[in-house]
């Protein structure tokens, strides 16, 4: 091997090692409810959206996120659940869909929030494992939206 391949093998190492840091998300845990959200939306929207993930009726019990993704983990009755999806629902910008699964959230924790930033999705999962007693949940009203193609033949 000579001398420029040596340093050339060198050189790609470096830029690999240092240039993969690029390739890991940053990710952590959530010590209180948080998310991230695009400057797009007015600081009203913003107060409002953290002022429903920080409900006193709904018991916050750790979360986790990953780059723009994030899942929080509540405890409350089916009425906080309700009144957590109805006010959520109201916020302008905001799009809401809810999922009965089998397994468990947490042991302490009958529902979780995902929120995907780029969307600002919220998704909500209720475990069919908890306590919450389903005929008292409430899923907001949905208002049907235009069609895509509607829009750009108006544009």
């Amino acid at each position: 091997m000579g001398m420029k391949t040596t340093i050339l093998s060198i050189f790609l190492a470096f830029a690999f090692l240092f240039g993969a840091s690029d390739v890991f998300a940053l990710a952590g845990e959530l010590k209180r409810p948080g998310i991230s959200l695009l400057t797009k939306y007015s600081k009203e929207t913003r107060e409002r959206i953290m002022k429903m993930l920080n409900r006193e009726d709904a018991r916050f019990v750790g979360g986790r996120f990953i780059n723009w993704f994030t899942t929080m983990n509540y405890a409350g009755d089916a009425k906080v659940l309700s009144l957590f999806m109805e006010e959520l629902a109201k916020i302008p910008g905001v799009v809401l869909s809810v999922s009965f699964v089998k397994d468990r959230i947490l042991d302490e924790a009958p529902w979780s929030v995902q929120h995907e930033a780029h969307g600002n999705r919220f998704h909500i999962r209720v475990s069919m494992n908890s306590d919450l007693k389903f005929e008292d949940i409430y899923i907001p009203e949905i208002h049907g939206r235009e069609p895509a193609e509607a829009k750009s033949k108006e544009g």
